[in-house]
């Protein structure tokens, strides 16, 4: 900024910002208390160069403000470290962070006199909240469900602010990367610059070549310490628990899920106001055309009344409250099976009046494109999300990774498919979605084809999946208890155009030849008939396909002891990948192809086998591999 702030360079970045300061009004500490020092000092290619581009600013002035500029601090950067001191006027401190979890101190409730004092209070709350729920029965008018669940969770809040409190959550060490290498590699580096910043005539050459050399090797420390850690990370998700895998991968995606904020110089509830007086003008209507449509009625029906064909009773509310499994993670609501066991006759004529209230004014259909529209679109953001975390052809391993689909991906794909019926332009869509999430996994092209990919993994295609949890819906509908509500609705459903007789024309279904009591094997052996009978169909189709296993289940080249050089060589052959494009053969005659490298090659001799066998010699033997681990036995080894 030239002569503003002592710096004998001047661009035309600068003098823009500069512009910009005095146009805002905002004070440039630099100019006041470290005039003239410049903030970076480079000596790249023999060039000396110095500027002032570390700048502090402020929109206020400070109390007793002082600088001071690091120059004699190397920390792998020309930018040097700028201290900013200054006396803060009094200030209400700043909201602590909110841990994204509410947290109380549910041991208490072991000991008898704070059992009762979370009851007598849990009484008197929810008494409140049944009178309430009460009105609504009544009303013509649809209750505020949202409002009357969050009132029932915030008079549990209150409960046990009361009686147990607060629990602070535990604080996480963070110092994992460091290690006792990196310290004594960074330590060399500083006290090399300080001997060369200290130094003078041909000993500041020697210094500064010592200098050079120590920031290499933290470099080098760094890049080898994150590839040792990203290794542990890898082989700690491959062989631990996979329910602790699964844990593991949502507490990271938490953390990289980011959501937009306004934000305002002048602090938030300067932002606030302003963003409010920004909607106040976007819906004042000032903006709406002068002639509209008419106003739409809105058809309110009527509530449903209820009757003994209610299913919810205060008994089963209870009954289903005592099942509830504990030492589980509780939902958005915060509230686990603990919490409520105590309170168990307090709770459930408080739950059984909102199911109630549910029931009277169910109301609800399905719309295929939205739901398509959706499940895409979360599915696909969610693999995105995986995909920075290793789930890639690059990080983490082809079957974790598989495996991780199948756990966070693949349910989202799958949300509302067991009770909706789909034509073949939006079975596609699911299909075309689905195959995106598996290139990543496998990488290649965005069109190359996935049907290895789908056999590989033991993925099926989305039409099966649609097919499978359709006929799983259908099946558990007809095994449901006597007093479940599609049990005593079924009865009702006579009309052949309603959707409960287009998902009973399963071909799944049908295909069971004693409906009524088949068992949960035949189930099974109807589903595994019905892949087996596409799995067939597609390898007498498809080359690549027909050169792999011809059983469902994961191929062994995904899980058998292997290095990952030998295992990326052998997907990309099941892939059709290897040798690659078509190029001169090494032996002069043939360019190379999947069929000329077996022969040239030799493959069969090597392999001790007859050149005919089918597919190939290298398929042949990949087709022998197990299909299951062995047994931990001395008499059996890979």
């Amino acid at each position: 900024m030239g002569s503003f702030l002592g710096d004998h360079t001047i661009t035309l970045r600068g003098t823009s910002f500069l512009q910009w300061i005095q146009a805002t009004g905002l004070t440039c500490w630099n100019e006041l208390l470290a005039f003239g020092i410049p903030t970076f000092l480079s000596g790249g290619s023999g060039i000396s160069r110095s500027s002032v581009i570390d700048l502090f600013l402020s929109t206020s002035p400070l109390l007793n403000p002082s600088m001071q500029i690091r120059s004699d601090l190397s920390l792998g950067s020309d930018h040097k470290m700028v201290n900013l001191t200054f006396t803060p006027y009094v200030l209400p401190p700043p909201p602590p962070t909110s841990h994204p979890r509410l947290l109380w101190n549910l041991s208490k409730l072991a000991q008898p006199d704070t059992l009762k004092i979370y009851i007598d209070t849990a009484s008197g709350s929810l008494d409140d909240l049944t009178e309430q729920f009460s009105a609504f029965l009544s009303s013509s008018s649809p209750p505020p469900v949202d409002s009357l669940c969050s009132a029932f969770a915030q008079a549990i809040y209150d409960t046990l602010d009361t009686a147990v409190g607060h629990r602070t959550p535990r604080t996480m060490q963070k110092y994992w990367f460091w290690s006792v290498d990196l310290q004594e590699a960074m330590d060399l580096r500083e006290r090399s610059y300080q001997c060369w910043h200290h130094s003078s005539g041909l000993q500041k050459a020697i210094c500064w070549m010592r200098h050079q050399d120590a920031c290499h090797a933290v470099r080098l420390s760094v890049q080898r310490r994150r590839h040792e850690t990203w290794k542990e990370f890898c082989n700690k998700l491959a062989t631990q628990d996979f329910a602790k895998t699964t844990a593991t991968m949502k507490h990271i995606k938490s953390h990289r899920q980011t959501s937009p904020v306004f934000v305002d110089p002048g602090g938030p509830q300067v932002a606030a106001n302003k963003m409010a007086d920004h909607l106040q003008q976007i819906f004042s209507g000032q903006f709406l055309p002068a002639r509209r449509p008419p106003d739409q009625t809105v058809m309110i029906s009527s509530p449903i009344a209820i009757d003994e064909s209610c299913p919810f009773t205060h008994l089963s509310v209870e009954s289903a409250i005592l099942k509830l499994p504990t030492r589980k993670a509780p939902g958005v609501d915060h509230l686990r099976a603990e919490m409520l066991h105590p309170i168990v006759k307090q709770v459930s004529p408080v739950l059984c009046l909102l199911f109630q209230l549910c029931w009277q004014w169910a109301k609800g259909t399905i719309d295929p494109s939205l739901l398509i529209s959706r499940n895409c679109v979360s599915a696909i953001n969610s693999m995105r999300a995986l995909q920075s975390l290793g789930v890639n052809h690059t990080g983490l391993s082809r079957l974790l990774s598989i495996r991780l689909y199948r756990q966070f991906i693949r349910p989202q794909f799958e949300y509302g498919l067991a009770i909706s019926c789909f034509n073949i332009k939006q079975v596609a869509v699911f299909e075309k979605a689905q195959n995106t999430c598996l290139h990543v996994i496998f990488g290649g092209h965005s069109t190359s084809s996935t049907s290895v990919f789908h056999h590989l993994g033991n993925l099926p295609s989305m039409r099966e999946r649609i097919l499978t949890l359709g006929f799983k819906f259908v099946y558990c509908a007809f095994w449901l208890p006597d007093e479940a509500l599609f049990t005593l609705l079924r009865p009702v459903l006579t009309n052949p155009a309603h959707q409960w007789f287009k998902v009973l024309a399963n071909p799944i279904w049908l295909s069971l030849s004693n409906r009524q009591n088949a068992d949960s094997k035949a189930c099974k052996h109807a589903i595994h008939s019905f892949l087996n009978q596409g799995l067939s169909l597609q390898r007498s189709q498809q080359i690549l396909l027909s050169a792999c296993h011809p059983s469902l289940g994961v191929d062994p080249i995904l899980w058998l002891p292997m290095t990952n050089y030998e295992r990326s060589r052998f997907i990309r052959w099941r892939m059709g990948w290897l040798p690659g494009r078509s190029q001169p053969c090494s032996c002069g005659l043939h360019t190379t192809s999947h069929h000329h490298v077996i022969e040239c090659t030799g493959a069969a001799i090597r392999l001790h086998l007859y050149s005919t066998v089918q597919p190939n010699p290298i398929d042949y033997v990949l087709n022998m591999l197990p299909l299951k681990k062995l047994k931990n036995n001395k008499n059996n080894a890979f």
